[in-house]
């Protein structure tokens, strides 16, 4: 079975039912990718057996972004609007408090901690840590359903998930053979 993706993305749970019901109809699946699978179309295809990249083929991190009624809001027109909070944007905001601000001890990481429950409520932070290690469960059995290498799965995981740093990251064929998937 090919499927062919042309994507910005999209909710997380659907792309990894997608992905699950295509091994429904098909032992070989391949999704092809002649310009943008971002996101969770990046997700689908780490469920296919290969993914056929043209020339201008983009994947690109599946961070996902939270958007909850216990986010931070907006008013509009008189009403709240929800603003996503991003997954790596808040744990990269502990990054920086580490690596930049040179915050290292308990005391100081529980202010930083407090600082940012200020900004966005519990909930939302309680969200955003489910969505994290979601997003990187969801990767791994998609990519369990064609690969055995338990350490390179983790690898791509890792890659996909937090080291490229920006939910815009463009990953290209070339780029995404080094990762480690079947392209």
């Amino acid at each position: 079975l090919d499927l062919l993706i042309h994507s910005r993305g999209g909710n997380t749970l659907t792309g990894f039912a997608l992905a699950n019901a295509l091994r429904e109809f098909a032992e070989r699946v391949q999704v092809l990718v002649p310009f943008r699978a971002h996101s969770c179309a990046t997700l689908i295809a780490l469920g296919a057996d290969q993914i056929v990249a043209g020339p201008f083929a983009q994947l690109s991190p599946i961070d996902p972004s939270i958007t909850t009624p216990h986010g931070p809001t907006l008013e509009h027109a008189g009403e709240p609007k929800f603003l996503p909070v991003s997954v790596e944007d808040v744990a990269n905001y502990f990054q920086l408090a580490r690596a930049e601000a040179g915050l290292k001890d308990e005391q100081n990481m529980t202010s930083v901690f407090g600082h940012l429950c200020q900004r966005v409520r519990p909930l939302a932070l309680g969200a955003v840590y489910r969505a994290r290690e979601q997003i990187g469960m969801l990767a791994t059995k998609l990519l369990s359903l064609h690969m055995t290498d338990q350490d390179q799965i983790e690898r791509i995981v890792k890659q996909l998930t937090r080291e490229l740093l920006s939910h815009d990251y463009i990953i290209g064929r070339r780029e995404a053979k080094n990762i480690g998937l079947r392209v």
